[in-house]
């Protein structure tokens, strides 16, 4: 195995050269999913019995069923959510094995969307007991409710609680590249601070989402659930989208504008920090918070000038930020006074 072979095989075994994060975030990927569908099988078998054949599974404008299928095909549903959860977790944690707010996050997505799918199938099924005729059945949008209540809660959990989440941290062998840019005057600021805030895009997609809530509502008759899902996705844009960006002499500080989550990347880490162009939809899929190819970490809000700070680990961060020059000359010049 070459030198590059060897260093990557030691980031993902740690420091027992077998069981480091990277591996312990894969075991976790393997088992939340597989423990939330054994539950979800084992509640749905202990009812099966008493449900109508066909069941209802899927429910139309007014939440009315409208859709059927064989009793007996409701535990593949489950399996269906729980290889879906393998699947798309082990694909993520491909790419973001190397971070641990990236392996948290993987294996919390893998786990609520086990949750998700295993919740709807057992609670929509629940609510059919004793029925003769699926086409009885009423609503359904507490089950569903609770399952993206659950699916949320569980993700929380599951991603809180992996093992070895913490990184080794890293630091520098050497000083900042000379070449690298650095502060002008003698004396720096002891702080630079920006906000990372999209375009019109942005707002746009935000009115696309209050629109498709709405519509939602008003074709479903889930108004509790709509509501709900409103209020989780812009959330969502607002947490992923909306970033302040700060310098200060304790490293790189990137903060969502709702105040979780932040990242922090310590002065002793970095390696090099510079300006660069990218393009959101190009290097990293779309934009705000992203995974990018090669271990890059895209905190991407609009396309153009970006500050591009090099990790110890072999990551990197890509920000789109005003005066990105600004920020990556003081980090520079702060890094390097650590290696004095």
């Amino acid at each position: 195995m070459n030198l590059e072979g060897q260093e990557q095989a030691s980031m993902v075994g740690g420091r027992s050269g077998r069981w480091g994060p990277g591996r312990r975030a894969a075991v976790a990927v393997l088992l939340w999913p597989l423990a939330i569908a054994l539950i979800g099988l084992g509640v749905l078998l202990s009812f099966i019995d008493q449900l109508p054949d066909p069941v209802a599974t899927h429910w139309g404008p007014g939440d009315v069923p409208d859709g059927f299928s064989a009793r007996s095909s409701l535990p593949w549903f489950i399996l269906l959510g729980l290889v879906t959860g393998w699947l798309l977790g082990g694909l993520i944690l491909t790419l973001a094995w190397r971070e641990a707010m990236h392996r948290r996050v993987t294996v919390g997505f893998a786990a609520g969307m086990t949750t998700f799918v295993t919740v709807v199938m057992v609670g929509t099924s629940w609510v059919q007991r004793g029925l003769t005729d699926a086409r009885d059945t009423g609503g359904v949008e507490w089950p569903v409710v609770a399952a993206l209540v659950g699916a949320i809660a569980v993700g929380v959990l599951a991603g809180w609680t992996t093992p070895a989440a913490k990184d080794t941290p890293q630091k520098a062998a050497g000083p900042v590249p000379p070449e690298a840019s650095r502060a002008t005057v003698e004396d720096p600021p002891a702080t630079w601070s920006r906000l990372a805030k999209p375009g019109t895009g942005m707002w746009v997609l935000l009115a696309v989402v209050t629109a498709v809530s709405v519509g939602l509502s008003l074709l479903t008759r889930m108004w509790i659930f709509s509501a709900l899902l409103f209020v989780i996705l812009v959330g969502a844009l607002l947490a992923f989208t909306m970033f302040r960006v700060t310098v200060r002499e304790e490293g790189l500080t990137v903060r969502s504008i709702i105040g979780v989550p932040t990242w922090r990347m310590p002065l002793d880490e970095i390696v090099e920090a510079k300006v660069t162009t990218v393009s959101p939809l190009g290097e990293f899929g779309g934009f705000g918070y992203r995974l990018g190819p090669g271990g890059r970490t895209g905190f991407v809000v609009r396309n153009g000038e970006a500050l591009e700070v090099d990790r110890a680990n072999g990551t990197a961060w890509v920000i789109t930020v005003d005066d990105a020059a600004e920020g990556a000359a003081l980090l520079n010049t702060l890094a390097d006074r650590t290696r004095r």
